[in-house]
C-alpha cells in the first residue's frame, strides 16, 4: 500500500509538472479578477487546470480536461461516422451547406453516449446540462480549415426562439476539447485577440486540453443592447492541418433547450457506438 501511494503522488506530481509546462506557452492572468458582471456566463474557476490566457474577452484554457484513455475513446466512437462538415449560409444560421471556408468532417454524439463528459463540462462551467446542444466531434485532415468565422448567431432571439424559449438567446459558451496531439498545424488562431507582445493568440492543440471562450452577450448584461449579441472580438479561425486533428466541441446557450424541437444541423440523431463516456 505505501508503494503504490507514492506512485500514486509520483504520478500526481509528474502530471502539475506537466501542466504548467503546458501552461508557460501562454499568458496566465489571475484568476482573481475574473469577477461576474452578468455580461457574459460565468464559469467555475476553481476546476483543476484552469489557466486564463486572455482578458477582456476572457478566454481559457483547460489543462487535462479529459483524460488520453477518454479522447481516444471519443474518437474511436465517432471517427466512423464523420461526413463533410457545413456551415451556416447567413448569420442567423438558418441555411447550411459545404463549403471551401470549412472542409472538415463532423458528427454529432448523441446525449446519452456522452453523459460523462457533458457532467465535466457542466461542473466546469458551472452551467445545467440542459443548456448543451448535442457535441460535435470534428475531424481534420491534412490542408482541412474553418476560416474566420463565430460561433453564435449575429444577433439574439429577443423573445426567445423555438429551441430555446429564454428570452435574447444565443451560443453564450463555446467549449472545445483536443483529442490528440498534433504536432504541426492546426491551431485555432483568435483574429482579433494580441498578447502583451502584439502577436495573436493561437492556442496549440494538445490531447486532453479544453479551450473556453464567451460568443454571445448574457441576458443579464448591464448594456440592454448588448443582450444577446454576438461578441465580435472572439472572431476565430481552424487553421489549415499538416496532422490529423480531432476535437470535440460543446456549445452552450442562455437558458435549457427544448431538445425535441433543435434544428436538423443541431440534432444527433445518428446513433454511434453502445460505448458510454
Amino acid at each position: 500500500a505505501p508503494a503504490a501511494a507514492a506512485a500514486a503522488a509520483a504520478a500526481a506530481a509528474d502530471r502539475r509538472a506537466e501542466r504548467r509546462r503546458r501552461g508557460a506557452e501562454y499568458p496566465s492572468f489571475p484568476l482573481a479578477d475574473y469577477a461576474d458582471d452578468g455580461s457574459f456566463w460565468h464559469i467555475n474557476v476553481d476546476f483543476p487546470g484552469v489557466q486564463a490566457v486572455h482578458k477582456d474577452p476572457w478566454v481559457f484554457v483547460v489543462h487535462d480536461l479529459l483524460s488520453a484513455e477518454q479522447c481516444d475513446a471519443v474518437v474511436a466512437k465517432a471517427a466512423p461516422h464523420v461526413e463533410r462538415s457545413r456551415y451556416g449560409l447567413h448569420d442567423d444560421s438558418s441555411e447550411f451547406e459545404a463549403g471551401d471556408e470549412r472542409t472538415s468532417s463532423d458528427v454529432r454524439v448523441p446525449y446519452e453516449e456522452v453523459p460523462g463528459i457533458q457532467a465535466t463540462v457542466s461542473a466546469l462551467l458551472n452551467m445545467d446540462e440542459c443548456h448543451f446542444e448535442p457535441a460535435k466531434i470534428i475531424r481534420y485532415q491534412r490542408g482541412d480549415r474553418f476560416g474566420l468565422h463565430h460561433d453564435s448567431m449575429a444577433s439574439s432571439y429577443e423573445q426567445g426562439c423555438c429551441d430555446c424559449p429564454t428570452s435574447f438567446s444565443n451560443r453564450v459558451v463555446t467549449t472545445f476539447v483536443y483529442l490528440n496531439d498534433v504536432a504541426t498545424g492546426g491551431a485555432t488562431r483568435f483574429e482579433a485577440l494580441r498578447l502583451a507582445d502584439g502577436r495573436v493568440l493561437r492556442i496549440r492543440p494538445r490531447k486532453g486540453m479544453g479551450c473556453i471562450h464567451f460568443p454571445a452577450y448574457m441576458h443579464t448584461a448591464p448594456d440592454f443592447d448588448s443582450r444577446g449579441r454576438r461578441d465580435e472580438r472572439v472572431i476565430h479561425e481552424g487553421m489549415p492541418a499538416v496532422d490529423e486533428k480531432y476535437l470535440l466541441t460543446q456549445w452552450c446557450w442562455t437558458g435549457p433547450l427544448l431538445r425535441e424541437q433543435l434544428d436538423e444541423d443541431f440534432r444527433a440523431d445518428k446513433f454511434l457506438s453502445d460505448v458510454i463516456l
